[in-house]
């Protein structure tokens, strides 16, 4: 099933399926904190914040019928956390509010995640440093980190020296906190 943090990806085309869940008149706040537990499921920004946002670009773009309908289905659904769970209700979603966030695209419920924009996240980590790389729908961008040197570049090019910070190779901290700090480090683009 897809899941609402992921719903953004969707929307601007980059990235797959995951979960999230509904109910009858599902509200969205509920459906979302019910599928934190499923993989992926945690996410960095509170799901309140997530469903305003999703609500209001749902109702700019005429699309609150399919919105409610996908948060329907993945409310009655048998496993929640399913990426089979109502891929044909979430996909009319996406399919409405595209052209729509086509042309908004700043606006927060047409905006991927922090840590969920890029179709391809890398984090390596060596016994001096770490490496981050995020393949992003304009290029990839890299952080390359070696003792207290990291430098930051866009496809291998315009490399720039910042500030090391524990979260860059901190292998404690989920994979979307070390992105979002190198995001924040680097200047990577939101989406």
């Amino acid at each position: 099933m897809l899941r609402l943090a992921l719903l953004a990806t969707l929307l601007l085309a980059t990235a797959g399926l995951a979960g999230l869940a509904g109910c009858g008149t599902a509200d969205c706040t509920t459906v979302c904190e019910d599928t934190e537990f499923c993989p992926n499921g945690e996410d960095l920004e509170p799901c309140t914040n997530r469903c305003k946002a999703t609500e209001a670009t749902a109702a700019s773009a005429s699309c609150t019928t399919q919105f409610q309908e996908f948060l329907t289905c993945v409310d009655g659904a048998d496993d929640p956390c399913s990426e089979d769970s109502c891929v044909a209700q979430g996909l009319a979603y996406v399919e409405c509010t595209r052209k729509h966030c086509a042309t908004h695209v700043g606006e927060p419920g047409c905006t991927p995640p922090a840590g969920r924009d890029c179709d391809a996240i890398e984090v390596t980590d060596s016994g001096t440093g770490c490496f981050i790389k995020a393949t992003c729908a304009d290029g990839y961008y890299t952080l390359d980190c070696e003792g207290p040197e990291c430098v930051c570049a866009k496809e291998g090019a315009d490399p720039s020296d910042v500030d090391y910070q524990e979260a860059f190779c901190d292998d404690e901290q989920p994979v979307e906190v070390r992105v979002a700090a190198a995001r924040a480090a680097c200047g990577w683009p939101a989406q």
